[in-house]
């Protein structure tokens, strides 16, 4: 009658009876640490919701009493569950390897890593009095007399781009390696399109006389414009205004309105080395404010660039607008 009781009492106070009693866990392989860790998560949102709000009242009253900002200073309670050296270790190894992941990112300098990692070293107490020897080697402190601040491994001044990340300078961006691969994928598969192209009209950009050129939209390199491209007919109807120039594969012309940049229209020689037989025969490309079948209308399809629909064939075209 007594043990049960003592049972019923520790249920009312929430403490395990191995705890209360200091009896040992019953059953087999029993250990008693799903109970203690009970008991523990009871304290634990006890101190926070009992005991934190009238510790940071005092802290504030305390703080200000002595000149400290109080939203300058917080404070944690210490965890009640100590892990063992194993668990901690492996907790360690954990947060390093986090810590390698986010520096090579590039989203801050070495040195701001340095500071989270030291601070994180004295937060943990994985190696006793490590705050002492960093002030002793140097680590966070002021500059030295004279004047003299301490060497920086960056330009404070150096730009980020819109994401935040630290840039190379003049505002462009760490562009991922997969960014590359795919920009010379298209660039391999734009060089065999000029390449056909140049074959269909018997003439190769490696041979003969060297053909005119055009520099592409970023500047970096000169297209060759097959001789086919000053033979492509203007279109029927396009206003006199219209900006002609080169397509941006140097392979045909194109015709925009310097009223609208959406507002486009292109002509493209055949190309019977072409897979596809909406590119074997001389084509029209209309472009306003997205691409347009042969009556005009919008195309709707998830590509509609590569759409059939979008290849014109120029004897057909009619130039339409509002």
């Amino acid at each position: 009658m007594v043990r049960t009781f003592l049972q019923v009492a520790a249920g009312a106070a929430d403490i395990p009876v191995t705890r209360l009693l200091g009896q040992s866990p019953a059953g087999l392989s029993a250990t008693g640490d799903s109970d203690t860790g009970n008991y523990y998560d009871m304290v634990a949102a006890r101190q926070e919701v009992d005991l934190r709000p009238q510790l940071e009242r005092l802290d504030r009253l305390i703080l200000r009493s002595e000149g400290i900002d109080p939203a300058s200073l917080t404070f944690v309670f210490r965890p009640l569950w100590q892990m063992d050296a194993a668990t901690a270790a492996n907790v360690a190894l954990t947060k390093a390897q986090a810590t390698a992941v986010y520096a090579g990112l590039g989203l801050w300098p070495a040195a701001v890593t340095a500071r989270l990692v030291q601070a994180q070293l004295i937060e943990d107490g994985t190696y006793p009095g490590a705050e002492g020897v960093f002030a002793e080697a140097g680590a966070g402190s002021e500059p030295e007399a004279g004047g003299a601040s301490p060497a920086l491994d960056f330009d404070p001044g150096q730009p980020r781009n819109p994401d935040g990340r630290w840039t190379t300078g003049g505002g462009t961006s760490v562009i991922p390696v997969g960014f590359h691969m795919e920009r010379e994928r298209r660039r391999r598969r734009e060089r065999r399109r000029r390449e056909r192209a140049a074959k269909a009209h018997h003439a190769s950009p490696e041979e003969g006389n060297p053909s005119p050129t055009v520099t592409d939209p970023s500047g970096r390199r000169a297209l060759p414009v097959p001789p086919s491209s000053p033979s492509v007919a203007r279109p029927a109807g396009i206003p006199s205004h219209w900006i002609e120039k080169p397509s941006n594969t140097g392979v045909g012309m194109k015709w925009s309105n310097p009223e609208n940049k959406n507002d486009v229209v292109r002509s493209m020689p055949p190309d019977p080395a072409s897979p596809f037989p909406h590119q074997q025969v001389s084509y029209i490309v209309d472009q306003f404010g997205g691409y347009r079948d042969v009556d005009g209308n919008p195309i709707i399809a998830p590509n509609s660039r590569k759409a059939p629909e979008a290849h014109i064939p120029a004897d057909r075209f009619i130039f339409k607008r509002p």
